[in-house]
């Protein structure tokens, strides 16, 4: 909510209790976005799933995530989608971009848990892996003593 209304600039307080300083003359010029206006609040994310895996393994994983995202009553199904995106330089990347139908941030985190939580088990019950990338690194390198 804005705090005040000045002839040359707008103080408004942020969320995290802070007061920013806009000059009017932004407002006049520019698109104006109001968060709490918004019906859904999107949630994307990629999942990377190991080269061990194979293409039955991934298949079941989208077909599974689909039907997760048609069976969530708090997911817009015609706007959220599931895609095989890319062969990633240490992945199989899947792309999930869905929106949740709420307006209320501390309830969409919750939803977020909830959907991440069934990834989790849609991931393990086909037997495929989520993955990070690793770098090893050489430690067999020669020590010398301190000298004496």
């Amino acid at each position: 909510p804005y705090e005040e209304v000045g002839l040359r600039a707008t103080q408004l307080r942020t969320l995290a209790r802070t007061v920013v300083y806009v000059p009017n003359a932004l407002f006049a010029a520019g698109t104006i976005e109001n968060l709490t206006q918004r019906d859904k609040i999107l949630y994307r994310t990629r999942l990377r799933l190991s080269y061990n895996d194979t293409p039955e393994q991934v298949k079941q994983v989208l077909t599974n995530i689909r039907s997760l995202i048609d069976e969530l009553e708090f997911i817009d199904e015609e706007s959220s989608r599931i895609r095989f995106l890319d062969f990633g330089e240490y992945a199989q990347e899947l792309e999930l971009y869905v929106y949740i139908k709420t307006m209320d941030f501390a309830e969409y985190l919750g939803y977020v848990e909830d959907v991440n939580l069934r990834l989790n088990d849609i991931v393990e019950s086909a037997g495929a892996h989520l993955t990070v990338p690793v770098k090893n690194i050489n430690l067999n390198q020669a020590i010398e003593s301190p000298s004496t």
